[in-house]
């Protein structure tokens, strides 16, 4: 009796069905699946830059706040920075009580530099003082000012005009 190599001569279906392992559809629906699903952990992983330009976004709501404030209770406001952050202060009379803080995020903690009439400002003499360099008197108006924001190599320049309307420069250092 003569033997193949490929089989004997059996006449029986084979049973696909009792084998073992995955379709080709199945892997491909599988990786499809825990490819969509990394893409959108990914696109939602918060970057630097974005961080640097919602903490600027953030710094020009809370100086809008701090106008609207100074408005409302007739009174002037202030904006003192410190290493981690910043805080809003009323000023009653005889002193400056904060009434808002404000701290970076560490993860992204920035490099802050304020600009009044062309002039750089000395950051660690402004934190030092009792008396904050950015005061919006009861009327909401304020002197111009610049607030820079520098981390690695993005800087956003956030500029605050007069009446205490704002504008974000973004661009590499």
């Amino acid at each position: 009796m003569l033997t193949l190599a490929i089989g004997n001569n059996k006449t029986e279906p084979h049973n696909w069905s009792r084998q073992a392992g995955f379709s080709l559809v199945e892997v491909m629906v599988t990786l499809l699946i825990i490819g969509l699903m990394a893409s959108a952990v990914i696109l939602n992983l918060p970057e630097q830059e974005d961080r640097l330009e919602s903490q600027a976004k953030k710094l020009a709501l809370h100086l809008h706040m701090a106008s609207q404030t100074s408005i409302i209770e007739q009174s002037i406001v202030g904006v003192n920075f410190d290493e981690d952050g910043y805080s809003l202060l009323r000023y009653n009379g005889d002193a400056w009580t904060p009434y808002f803080t404000y701290e970076f995020d560490e993860n992204a903690l920035p490099q802050i530099s304020l600009i009044k009439n062309g002039t750089n400002l000395d950051m660690n003499k402004l934190r030092k003082s009792t008396i904050p360099a950015i005061q919006y008197d009861m009327t909401g108006l304020v002197s111009p000012f610049s607030v820079v924001f520098l981390y690695g190599t993005q800087k956003i320049t956030l500029r605050i005009t007069a009446d205490g309307k704002s504008t974000l420069e973004m661009n590499g250092a």
